[in-house]
Parts: C-alpha cells; sequence; structure tokens
C-alpha cells in the first residue's frame, strides 16, 4: 500500500506542477495579447481623439481554445480564464474585432484574429519573446 500511496502522491504532484505552468504560461499570453492591443490604441489615438472611432475591450471566456468559446458577460457558464478581445467601431458603425484565437498553435507561439465584416485575417507571434 506504501507503492501505491508514494505513486499517487507523485502523480498529483506532476499535476499540480503542471497546472501552475499552465497558469503562467495563459498569463504570459494575456500580457502579449495586451501589449499588442496597447499598440494598436496608440496607433489609432489620434481617430479616437477626434470621435471618428471607439476602442473597447470586452471580456470572452474560454478553455485555451478561445476561438471556439466567444461568450460574453451574463453567459451562464463560468470559466477562470479571461482575456479580452479588442473592438475597434468606426463613425459608421463598422467594427474591426481582434480576437485572441490560442497560444502554442503550429508553427507559433500565439495568434490573434482580426476580423472585418466577412474578412479574418491572422497577427502571428511566432516566438515568445518575438514580435507580431
Amino acid at each position: 500500500m506504501t507503492a501505491l500511496k508514494e505513486l499517487v502522491a507523485q502523480k498529483r504532484q506532476t499535476l499540480l506542477k503542471e497546472q501552475e505552468e499552465s497558469r503562467l504560461e495563459i498569463e504570459f499570453w494575456s500580457k502579449r495579447v495586451n501589449e499588442l492591443y496597447q499598440q494598436i490604441t496608440t496607433w489609432l489615438k489620434p481617430l479616437t481623439e477626434d470621435g471618428s472611432i471607439r476602442i473597447g475591450r470586452y471580456p470572452i471566456y474560454g478553455t485555451g481554445n478561445y476561438s471556439s468559446t466567444y461568450m460574453r458577460d451574463g453567459d451562464e457558464r463560468a470559466y477562470e480564464d479571461t482575456i479580452d478581445a479588442l473592438i475597434v467601431e468606426f463613425f459608421n458603425g463598422e467594427k474591426i474585432s481582434f480576437f485572441p484565437t490560442d497560444l502554442n498553435i503550429v508553427g507559433a507561439y500565439g495568434r490573434v484574429d482580426l476580423e472585418l465584416g466577412l474578412r479574418k485575417l491572422m497577427i502571428v507571434l511566432k516566438e515568445k519573446d518575438g514580435e507580431w
């Protein structure tokens, strides 16, 4: 029984370590997305000042794959990890939406999707400490 108890304790410790690493990775990803949003907001500041556009952030909830779990405030399901979408609304009502899609995607560290109407572009972060 002692061997079984040691095995369970070891598995539990491994799981706790992996959960902590995952949490730290999601926090870092959120930080990088927020840096991108800040850069975009800075570029567009002259247009916000003259009232041509409005910029807002809206929480989306997910389990890691944000592209399949766009849920807004008020959704009855609650998730631990949240990240914001950035919405740029023009004076004519058109919107550009930035949705963090996921991190650790094939060929890159992470991706943010830019959507304008039916058009969809990908903004890719190739390396964890790289540039968008």
